[in-house]
Order: structure tokens, then sequence, then C-alpha cells
């Protein structure tokens, strides 16, 4: 088991403020997931040029002394999570070192004390659009959480999916939580943990209580990262076409009875975060397939979610997708709270305060 410390910035990519609104929109059995979105763009450093030295005059006999050249300092590259840009590069002046360049002086030839370049900070490079790589999943399993260590925070816990056999390195993975309400006095917020699993150890269980809710409230949801170890563990892309959907083992305490599960895209995700949907989250014309209203209850359950089964995802206006298992950027669960009405007669619903518990084991792409 190794740990897997996340780039925070990653979470901006998977639009969680907008799985929020939506969420708190709908009703508690129809829980939108995240999205997963790719940093921003950095800016390469410039690097400045070095000024040549201007040379003396040479007393016969005795060399003058080059003027030192001014080295330049080049931009720094703006943060982002891109590829690395490389730094700037002063223009090298020409003398014993590099830098200005002194002008030889007559009778013996003065030298030119070199002049420096400060490089510019090398800044984020480019980064491509999502699933411009992508990783073809060789091995059905995804998650068993078996090399769990016992003491490890789950939020730091990290595993390999997709490589050649089974727990071999194709993507990296892990977790984050969202849902609760930031609203509230004291906040609440979904707990992580890892705790007993399916005949196993260890599975990945979130839980959360709300006693006080406001309208800002619904639920709880937590998503997997897919990580590409090719680009230095940024945001990637998983083809897991060759398969026909995802199995798993679930069970749970939701006051609904039932649960969500999603996948996010490319092509569910906006352009502005390098995704290749034409519409955008705010519209609601960006959206990720899911499988809603499916049950869960207090025992294990095998559930099996086939790639036809997951709806409702767009593209753009009137663009609906067509799940295959190609392209997928993250994967997420939602539970949701009872809403029921604000008062007696009211067309208005809110969350009903209560908890919720959702455990999650074995998960592994279905053999076609």
């Amino acid at each position: 088991m190794t740990s897997l410390r996340f780039d925070r910035a990653l979470l901006g990519f998977l639009g969680v403020s907008g799985v929020f609104a939506a969420m708190s929109a709908c009703s508690a059995s129809n829980v939108a997931p995240p999205r997963g979105h790719a940093g921003s763009t950095g800016t390469p450093g410039v690097g400045g040029t070095g000024n040549p030295g201007a040379g003396g005059t040479g007393t016969p006999g005795a060399g003058g002394t080059g003027t030192p050249g001014a080295g330049g300092t080049g931009n720094p590259g703006a943060g982002g999570t891109g590829n690395p840009g490389a730094g700037g590069t002063g223009t090298a002046g020409v003398g014993p070192a590099a830098g200005g360049t002194g002008t030889a002086g007559s009778g013996t030839a003065g030298t030119g004390v070199a002049g420096t370049t400060t490089a510019g900070a090398g800044g984020s490079g480019p980064t491509l659009p999502l699933c411009t790589t992508k990783i073809t999943a060789a091995s059905t399993q995804i998650a068993n959480f078996e090399d769990y260590d016992g003491m490890m925070d789950p939020t730091q816990y990290g595993f390999s999916f997709g490589g050649p056999t089974n727990g071999t390195l194709g993507v990296r993975s892990g977790f984050y939580a969202y849902g609760g309400d930031s609203t509230l006095t004291p906040p609440a917020a979904p707990t992580l943990m890892i705790g007993g699993g399916h005949a196993s150890n260890w599975a990945l269980t979130e839980a959360l209580t709300q006693t006080a809710v406001s309208s800002s409230s619904y639920g709880e949801g937590m998503g997997f990262l897919i990580l590409d170890p090719t680009n230095g563990y940024k945001a990637g892309c998983v083809d897991a076409s060759a398969y026909a959907g995802i199995t798993m083992y679930v069970r749970g305490s939701v006051p609904t009875g039932v649960f969500s599960f999603s996948l996010s895209l490319a092509e569910s995700t906006e352009t502005a975060n390098l995704g290749s949907c034409t519409g955008t989250d705010a519209a609601k014309t960006c959206a990720a397939p899911t499988e809603s209203n499916i049950p869960v209850t207090a025992d294990w359950t095998a559930v099996n979610v086939l790639w036809a089964d997951l709806m409702g995802g767009l593209s753009g206006p009137a663009m609906p997708i067509t799940v295959t298992g190609s392209d997928i950027t993250s994967f997420s669960f939602g539970a949701g709270l009872q809403f029921v009405p604000e008062a007696d007669g009211s067309a208005t619903y809110i969350a009903a305060p209560g908890s919720i518990s959702l455990s999650i084991d074995d998960l592994a792409f279905i053999p076609k």
C-alpha cells in the first residue's frame, strides 16, 4: 500500500460546487455526481537576456576591463497543473564566462567581466484536453482495499488498477467526499472511513449525520479520482470499453433507501475544463451519465451497473451521451436525505434531518 497525496486543485476539475447546486435542486433519490475537470494552463517563464559588457581600453601591455553585462530577469511562469514548462534562458555573453561580452582593449586584450542572466521560473506548460491520451484497462479489478494498513487517513490512501493483472499500475486512484451543508453552524460534513468489508477486512464507507438542515442540504457523495502516471499523476482517463459495465458490493443505511452511481466522462465535461462538452454546467447542458434509485440495505448486496444503464448524460444542448465505457475520468456515488414539504400544504420541499451511511467494496469491470 502506498500513500497518495492529491493535488487539491484537481478537485476543481470535478465540478463539486456545480454538483451541490444540482443535488439540492433534485430529490434525494437522484443525486448528481461530480465531474472531473482538468487544471488551468500555466504560462511558461520567459528568460531574460544579458547585455554585453563594454570592454575598456587597454594600456599597452595591460588589459582593459570590460563593464559587466547586466543579467535580465525572467518573469515567473504562472501556477497551474499543466505539464511543466521550461524555464527562460538568458542569452550568453562572450567571454571567460557566459554573460556580457568584454571588448578587447588595444595592446593586451581587455577582459570583459561576465554578465549574468537570471532564468525565468518554469511555468506549468499547456495541458492537453481530457482523454487526449488514455489508459486501456487490461484487468478487471478496480478496488478491494485489501492493501490498506488500518491506520492511514482514507483521503491519503491510493490504489492502482487497470494494469496487466489485478491491482497493478494502469492508473492510480483515491477518494474524495462531498456533500453535507457548509452553510450550517457548525457545518455538516461527511466522513470517509475504511472498515469491515464484504467477506474481507476492508471496505470504503462514507457517513453523514445532520441534526439541522437548510435549503442547501441534500445528502452526501464520494468519488474516485483517476490519475495518469504517464502524465505526472494529473487528471487521467480510462478506456474500459472492452467491458460491459461495473460490478460492486454495497450496503448502508440511507433515508431514501436508494443510492446513485455516475461516470464522469470527457464528453460530459465543459470545454472550459478541457472536456469536449459544448454546453455548460450552469445551464445543465453538461451532465454525467447516472443510474439512480439503486436499492441499498443493511446487508452486503451485489450491484451490477451496465454501461447501457447509465442515462441522462449530456455533451451539450440536446446532445445525449451513449456510454460505451471509454473516456472515463472519474466515478462517484451519491446518497440523499429524505425531502419533505417545508410546511403543511407547501409545494416547496426541504431535506429532513437524518443520517446516511454508504459502504462500497469489491469494485470490478464486468467482462463482456
